[in-house]
């Protein structure tokens, strides 16, 4: 078990190099271990015995030391036999193997052993005052060992103690034996072995080593009073004399560990505190000048043991231990991110070795540190890109229980970090065309408040202007397109304008680079053959099913249904076939060429999309379109139209907004709303006074917040609504989004009670209004979405069915809109379009959102008008109205009109907001023309020219790109913005062409078209 500590083993531990002598006993053979101690008071120990006292000087006989280890490890030895020659070869072994010793000494190389050993004579060496062996190169490396000592090789029973760097050692507890033999500790034996020279024992560590590896009792003693000769032979025979001091440890297993500290009075045996009572045996220790320790055996044992692997420490009682005194430290002082190097200087007045280290708690709080310990050197790491003070601790402990500390104190000069700047710094504008680029770069820089720009010296670039702002990197450009170098340019041919913007503290700088294009003539068309292979990299096809199916009679897109981060589509049918319940179809986005089969939609999991039921057909699927957001759940939900539904009265009407979520294989438009049905809500058309109904949901459009509540809200147009006595005046209604399953009836809109939305009322009879509906988006910027309401139908003086469209602002309350107070040209709830004065040009046959196609921050509307063309209208806050003919003849600051090829008067049938197709920031258009088979893109544009899309088709026109449709197609017939379908930065359009016979006569198609940043290719 532990002890107490002793108080007074304060010294300065040393090592003891003990000389040793083989001993032979007049009168007998040295039958017994035996150690004895050289000190410099006389030769060696003398003994006592019962016919006088024999000096064993003269009894020299033959001594060997044997040396096990590699022929390397051998040569690493150091032997000092010296006798008192200082000598410069002294202790090395030649390069024959002989042991040098002093002047005068030989040593001989006797033999080699087993295991690459070598056995030494060094007689006649030792035989004066000042002999001591000592032996260096133990227990480091080169792990050379002395294994023992014999007189001849009769005797062995002898043992050489050495010096390594951890005491002493006694190796080979049996001994080294060159005939065989082994040498034990038998019944009654003991060794003793005393520090001499004013040394105490300070700790005694070995291992039981017992033949074949059995057990023995092993005993110590402490007060030097153990050896006694017992049969008066004078050949041995010791045993103990029951003195204060023996202890007895026990029967221990050969290889068994024991390590006597008398320091703290400690004993631990096989690793374990010693469980018996020691204090007798640490008292006699002391009683007896703390200087003897003895080993033995029982006199009744019946194996004997011996002592291997022996280590012995000591200390000067006359030399109180003396603290480590610190003396401060070296370095200190470096720049961030740099290691700093340096040393702690510490001295020890009893010269010992120091050790150097910095406790938990004691560490610098912004950095690491790693101190050595022998020398007190440390290398200290500051935190990446942290600058200013710091310190640790370091304590210096001299082993002996002196302890002091050293203060470190670090300061860490700031660097300036270098700035690194990323992002968008290249832009492409074209003379005539796109004048606009920009991009945003951004400034990393890990130093407090320098992550911006600095400010550019210079705006002015050399064929434009160049905004930037230095803390958010957005940049800007624009072409001064009047240029005469801009002017000169020829298709193909470019200038470069820069900008060069640098980091705050100018450790990194970035060129703005922004091409600038002559205008090209013009671009191939699309040809939707091309993508309908299943492996175009420009799109892919949608494949109806079956006879007369008509898929693509109405198409939507743009929003994300599932959530899986690409735009999905709406694929509208019109049946033919009575048992056909298919009203439309999901067709999920993806990025790859290969053609969706609607058949593998119909018959599917949901995996491709999902198949859209009516069983009661209602027309389903003629107006389906992406809603928006109307639940506020963050995926996009679907339209889907039946203007024939008869819920209250025949061709009153209806729509279904079905809620974007997981992938399902079918929905059924007659359980939307109900348990376990799709999640959604129904819309039902409101009654004529008469007869019939006003077949809500002939057009539909959703995707804007039209009152600020930030759900997505709906409109729908009944043309064939009776306003008062106004018959077929046609009417709209927007339906505010909603969360919940309850189905809005449209009656409820018209009263304007509720919230549920509000309803718009024709300027006159026979206009049809609602004929086509849309969400405008904010025209008039006052941060509302808008409406556009088409009327194809109306009258202007001179001109029948010339055709109109109306702008009706976004607002919160449910009161109705009457078209009559916003075609006064002074209101504010909106403006009136007139189509140009021709008789059946059908203007707003169809409308759309355009996006902001001028690039002035305020959304376009496009309005179609299969006689003369389309018209796109720019945003505007006033209430004025916009009369088409000022816009028909070009170089308008209201819009610019889009005519169709020559000989077609069906451009226009269809029209959409496309999306930024061609990456220049600015809205672009979609134009049907089913009779020709074809869409056209149009890009967006700030002038009022007009856009001939005959030129387009020829390739002479930058215009925009002709979509040229598989043969039979009556492609264009629908068209929208399909949003960014394969996820890679640009809008995508889907194309309609529901006359397409493949798979069986009409059963239709639609097809992807992917944006591209340059159309040329």
């Amino acid at each position: 078990m532990p002890l107490r500590k002793r108080d007074s083993c304060r010294m300065a531990t040393q090592q003891i190099w003990f000389g040793t002598r083989a001993v032979r006993f007049e009168g007998g053979g040295n039958t017994g271990p035996q150690i004895e101690t050289l000190d410099d008071a006389g030769d060696f120990f003398t003994r006592t015995f019962p016919w006088g006292t024999y000096d064993t000087t003269g009894s020299e006989w033959q001594q060997l030391l044997a040396f096990t280890g590699t022929a390397a490890q051998q040569a690493a030895l150091g032997v000092d036999l010296s006798d008192g020659v200082n000598a410069a070869d002294v202790g090395k072994v030649d390069s024959t193997g002989d042991l040098r010793v002093g002047a005068g000494v030989t040593a001989q190389n006797l033999a080699d052993i087993a295991g690459g050993g070598r056995l030494m004579d060094v007689t006649g060496t030792l035989d004066a005052s000042d002999d001591m062996v000592a032996i260096s190169g133990f227990g480091r490396s080169n792990g050379a060992t002395l294994s023992g000592a014999t007189l001849d090789g009769s005797e062995t029973g002898n043992r050489v103690v050495f010096s390594n760097a951890t005491g002493f050692g006694f190796l080979g507890g049996s001994g080294f034996d060159p005939n065989g033999g082994a040498t034990r500790l038998n019944g009654g034996e003991s060794i003793d072995i005393a520090v001499r020279l004013g040394k105490v024992l300070a700790e005694v560590s070995f291992t039981v080593s017992v033949h074949d590896r059995r057990a023995a009792e092993v005993l110590l003693d402490s007060d030097g009073r153990t050896l006694r000769d017992v049969n008066g032979a004078a050949q041995g025979g010791f045993v103990q004399d029951g003195s204060a001091g023996e202890l007895n440890l026990g029967v221990l297993a050969h290889g068994t560990t024991v390590r006597v500290d008398y320091r703290n009075e400690a004993i631990w045996v096989g690793g374990l505190a010693f469980t018996g009572d020691a204090a007798a045996f640490f008292a006699a220790f002391e009683a007896g000048g703390s200087t003897h320790v003895t080993f033995g055996s029982a006199v009744d044992a019946t194996i004997g043991w011996s002592v291997a692997d022996l280590v012995l420490s000591t200390d000067d009682p006359a030399d109180p231990n003396a603290p480590p005194v610190a003396e401060g430290f070296t370095g200190g002082s470096g720049d961030e991110d740099t290691s700093i190097a340096g040393a702690v200087l510490a001295a020890d007045p009893d010269l010992d070795p120091l050790t150097y280290t910095v406790e938990a708690g004691d560490g610098p709080a912004r950095g690491t540190v790693i101190v050595t310990a022998g020398t007190g050197a440390f290398v200290y790491t500051p935190g990446s890109n942290d600058n200013g003070p710091d310190s640790f601790t370091v304590t210096i402990s001299d082993g002996r229980g002196g302890v002091t500390t050293q203060l470190v104190n670090i300061a860490v000069a700031a660097v300036n970090d270098a700035a690194s700047i990323s992002g968008t710094a290249t832009g492409t504008v074209y003379e005539d065309g796109t004048l606009a680029a920009s991009g945003d770069l951004d400034v990393a820089d890990v130093d407090a408040g320098e992550a911006r720009f600095a400010d550019p010296g210079s705006l002015d670039g050399l064929y434009g202007t160049f905004t930037f702002d230095a803390t958010s990197g957005a940049w800007g450009y624009l072409l001064a397109n009047d240029l005469e170098a801009v002017q000169a340019l020829s298709n193909g041919e470019t200038l470069t304008d820069t900008l060069t913007v640098l980091s705050l503290d100018g450790t990194d700088q970035e060129t703005i680079s922004v091409t600038i294009r002559g205008r090209p003539e013009g671009y191939a068309p699309v040809s939707l053959a091309a993508i309908a292979t299943g492996t175009s990299t420009l799109g892919f096809k949608i494949l109806g099913t079956v006879f007369f199916e008509q898929a693509g009679y109405g198409v939507g897109g743009g929003g994300d249904v599932d959530g899986d981060g690409k735009a999905d589509l709406i694929i509208g049918t019109f049946p033919a076939d009575a048992a056909d319940t298919t009203a439309a179809y999901i067709v999920f986005g993806k990025e790859d060429g290969a053609t969706v089969d609607l058949v593998d939609v119909k018959g599917g999991d949901g995996t491709l999309g999902t198949h859209i039921v009516n069983p009661l057909q209602d027309a389903s699927g003629e107006a389906v379109g992406n809603a928006g957001d109307v639940n506020g759940d963050g995926l996009a939900d679907v339209l889907v139209a039946a203007r024939f539904d008869s819920t209250l009265v025949n061709g009153g009407g209806a729509a279904y907004v079905l809620f974007g979520g997981d992938r399902v294989g079918t929905a059924n438009l007659g359980d939307v709303g109900a348990d376990g049905g799709p999640p959604g809500f129904r819309i039902i058309g409101e009654a004529n006074a008469d007869f019939g109904g006003g077949q809500a949901g002939s057009s539909l459009g959703g995707g804007g917040d039209v009152n600020g509540d930030g759900l997505a809200d709906i409109v729908l147009g009944a043309p064939d609504l009776d306003v008062g006595d106004k018959s077929l005046a046609g009417a709209a209604y927007v339906v505010f989004g909603k969360a919940d399953a309850d189905a809005v009836d449209l009656a409820e809109v018209a009263a304007g009670t509720g919230g549920l939305g509000f309803k718009i009322l024709a300027e006159a009879a026979q206009d049809g209004l609602g004929s086509a509906v849309g969400i405008a988006g904010d025209v008039n910027g006052d941060g509302l979405a808008d409406i556009i309401v088409g009327a194809r139908f109306h009258d202007r003086p001179g001109a029948s069915n010339s055709g109109a469209a109306y702008i009706v602002f976004g607002k919160e309350d449910g009161g109705e809109v009457d078209l009559l107070d916003v075609a006064g040209g002074s209101s504010s709830l909106g403006f009136k379009i007139l189509g140009e004065p021709l008789n059946s040009a059908f203007a707003g046959f169809s409308v759309s959102a355009a996006g902001d196609v001028n690039g002035d921050g305020l959304a376009d509307v496009v309005v179609g008008a299969p006689g003369p063309g389309a018209y796109v209208v720019f945003g505007k806050a006033d209430g004025g109205a916009v009369d088409l003919i000022d816009i028909a003849g070009g170089g308008s600051t209201q819009g610019f009109k889009i005519v169709g090829e020559a000989g077609i008067n069906d451009t226009g049938l269809s029209v959409s907001a496309a999306g930024d197709l061609n990456g220049d920031g600015l809205g672009d258009l979609l134009v049907g023309a089913p009779f020709i088979n074809a869409a056209y893109i149009v890009f967006g544009k700030a002038g009022g020219a007009v856009v001939d899309l005959a030129q387009v088709a020829a390739g002479t026109s930058s215009d925009g790109v002709k979509i040229v449709g598989e043969a039979g197609g009556s492609t264009g017939y629908s068209v929208s913005a399909a949003g960014d379908v394969n996820a890679d930065g640009l809008d995508d359009v889907l194309v309609g062409a529901p006359g397409r016979s493949e798979v069986d006569f009409a059963n239709g198609a639609a097809y992807v078209v992917f944006g591209q940043t340059d159309w040329l290719v």
